[in-house]
């Protein structure tokens, strides 16, 4: 069985679309799924973004 969900982040100036898919081989992945889900509802694109420049060091 698959689970997908789709989550939409934005910072206002842009929006990022994330698409989650977790095959569900067992009741564990349904729990690993919703918390992955609830986790990335809860970060902005700004806060992604940042994250993602701080890792390549782009000035």
């Amino acid at each position: 069985m698959e689970s997908a969900s789709k989550i939409g982040l934005t910072d206002g100036e842009s929006k990022t679309t994330v698409s989650v898919k977790t095959m569900m081989a067992n009741p564990t992945d349904a729990i690993a799924h919703s918390f992955l889900v609830h986790f990335l509802h809860h970060i902005t694109a700004r806060s992604l973004r940042f994250a993602i420049e701080e890792l390549v060091m782009i000035p």
